[in-house]
């Protein structure tokens, strides 16, 4: 079985199982679920205010530095900037060079502490570039974050039986 017709079954299961329920008559609608008092059962729903993004606790990182992988775009450089904002020395690692160095500049910017490695976080020696520069520039490694991380293929395989109907 391969993973296109491993997502297909899950999909059709899936699909079964809001029919089902929508026959039968027990699937809520969201607005039934979400009523401002709350359901006759208790689950009352309670509104929860977003932090705000331009909240941020200073220095709660300060003299600890961190590498972030993927620093170049989407959640490394959030990961980057936020932690830079905080106290952290920031050594951020990726393959795309002009928007890493951007990232980097941002930081130094705002009075942050940063260090951009260029290379993909997934060769060894890109890695260890990444150590060496912490510990050269800012005395110490204490965190790694990696938003951005190399992991093998999965692929699924096709099972092979060896018996025989008879």
């Amino acid at each position: 079985m391969d993973r296109r017709d491993l997502l297909k079954g899950m999909t059709l299961a899936a699909g079964a199982v809001a029919a089902s329920t929508a026959i039968d008559g027990v699937a809520e609608t969201a607005a039934n679920a979400q009523q401002a008092a709350g359901r006759p059962e208790g689950n009352a729903v309670v509104d929860i205010k977003p932090v705000d993004s331009a909240f941020f606790i200073s220095d709660r990182f300060a003299g600890r530095t961190f590498i972030v992988t993927g620093s170049a775009r989407g959640m490394g450089k959030a990961a980057a900037i936020r932690l830079a904002r905080e106290g952290a020395n920031v050594v951020g690692v990726d393959w795309i060079k002009d928007l890493g160095e951007e990232t980097n500049a941002a930081i130094l910017a705002g009075g942050g502490k940063a260090a951009f490695v260029y290379g993909d976080v997934g060769d060894p020696a890109v890695a260890d570039q990444a150590v060496a520069a912490a510990v050269s520039q800012f005395g110490r490694l204490d965190r790694l974050t990696m938003p951005a991380s190399w992991t093998a293929s999965i692929r699924a395989t096709p099972s092979t039986s060896t018996s025989s109907a008879t």
